[in-house]
């Protein structure tokens, strides 16, 4: 199981890598330059209040990170569905019914003032415009924590958890499958 998790990792990120060079290069051939580049992200007229201090090809490139995990942390799910079932096709739809249920919250927290449903959401990390854009805080145990560092910190706490119980799950089927050959 190790091994299909660290073969769904390199491939998540080498989709991720390829969609990020392909939205680079798009963006860079329609505006003709990357003149920008080195200006500052809330030179935007849609980052204007964003608490990121950096500039567009470094938000760029914090946009792509953070993209990838929350495509990780959501593949670790879809891998911990298919490694409960050896049927193909209920995975397949638990899948597609929990990637459209995060989209589907997603887009109905989208603007709201609800930040702890947006940052349990790992696709909030996919479509991260609106996570970067505005200044919001989560109130952790009396602290004011930014919002984009919250949902950053329970994804990689999601995805380590979902990593332990794909482990866990392959090895019960393991010991289950053992204690059928041992029967017969």
């Amino acid at each position: 199981m190790f091994a299909k998790i660290i073969a769904s990792t390199i491939f998540i990120i080498s989709v991720c890598a390829w969609f990020w060079l392909l939205d680079f290069v798009a963006f860079s051939f329609s505006f003709g330059s990357l003149e920008a580049a080195s200006s500052p992200v809330f030179a935007l007229q849609n980052f204007q209040y964003s608490s990121v201090n950096m500039s567009m090809s470094q938000y760029a490139f914090l946009s792509a990170g953070v993209k990838t995990l929350g495509m990780l942390v959501i593949g670790m799910a879809v891998l911990l569905i298919s490694s409960k079932s050896k049927n193909a096709l209920i995975p397949f739809l638990a899948s597609l019914i929990l990637s459209g249920g995060m989209i589907l919250a997603q887009e109905m927290t989208a603007g709201s003032g609800n930040v702890i449903t947006k940052i349990l959401n790992p696709f909030i990390l996919v479509a991260n415009k609106e996570l970067f854009s505005k200044v919001e805080f989560t109130n952790l145990f009396g602290t004011p924590i930014l919002s984009y560092v919250a949902a950053i910190v329970c994804a990689v706490v999601s995805g380590g958890v979902l990593i332990l119980l794909i482990m866990l799950s392959a090895r019960k089927s393991t010991v289950a499958i053992r204690k059928k050959v041992l029967r017969k």
